[in-house]
């Protein structure tokens, strides 16, 4: 049966970023009340105002999305460096060493799911009417959410567990 969850941007409580460095506003968790250890998949929105380490999410594979600025670029401790444009999902794993280098203050919506029990999907798709109004609302039905970017355009992550 199939269930569906309206989560309003107005709604989210502020939390630290696991690493102490910035804000987040959790969206949607599974398992619902999962703590940052035990999450099978999770999607936040962040704030980022200032070039600063990211947060290692061992075993996971993350997805980043700019939705609010110029973008961003992720430093690797092996030399990579990964652009983050505005509203292109980028993929990268949790498991390595990034900083992140700002040319000024933006928002990204980041998804990550473990890999070892979830194979994820995300892309961009055209904002459903129903979706509520705010960066950060979403609608989340069974194994997929959609999340409001802004007045056109929603981010879609779809979850599988293997």
């Amino acid at each position: 049966m199939s269930s569906i969850n309206i989560i309003r941007a107005s709604d989210l409580t502020p939390r630290p970023w696991k690493n102490g460095g910035g804000v987040t506003w959790e969206i949607a968790i599974d398992p619902p009340g999962a703590g940052l250890e035990e999450f099978r998949w999770r999607i936040s929105r962040a704030r980022i105002e200032a070039d600063g380490p990211f947060s290692l999410f061992p075993n996971c594979d993350r997805w980043i999305t700019c939705v609010e600025g110029a973008g961003f670029a992720l430093h690797f401790d092996d030399g990579v460096k990964l652009a983050v444009p505005p509203f292109l999902p980028v993929r990268f794993s949790g498991d390595r060493r990034a900083t992140c280098r700002v040319a000024g203050p933006c928002t990204d919506i980041n998804v990550i799911a473990r890999r070892d029990r979830i194979a994820a999907e995300v892309a961009i798709a055209p904002a459903p009417a129903a979706l509520p109004e705010g960066v950060g609302s979403a609608v989340q039905e069974d194994g997929e959410v959609l999340v409001r970017l802004d007045p056109t355009r929603a981010l879609r992550a779809v979850f599988r567990p293997l």
